[in-house]
């Protein structure tokens, strides 16, 4: 709950988070103490916190309004930048 209170405040301050299609359906994590996993559809667009896909590990997403937990990996393979964003 507390990552989607975040994502909300970058909408807010006008912080723009880069926007990502996903070419390939993708797991995430979800970001709550269960750890839950979901299936990211292809096609799908996921908001990416910062320039997450420049480190290791984890990074936090928001999509469908869902505050998640997605591998830099799978971005960087699964995923193109949506220009504009």
């Amino acid at each position: 709950m507390e990552k989607r209170w975040h994502c909300a405040i970058f909408r807010y301050t006008g912080y723009l988070m880069p926007h990502y299609l996903l070419t390939t359906p993708t797991l995430a994590i979800m970001n709550q103490p269960a750890r839950n996993s979901v299936m990211i559809p292809r096609g799908a667009i996921v908001q990416v916190a910062a320039d997450g896909l420049d480190g290791e590990g984890l990074v936090g997403v928001d999509w469908d309004g869902q505050a998640l937990l997605m591998f830099t990996t799978d971005l960087r393979e699964r995923c193109e930048r949506v220009e504009g964003t």
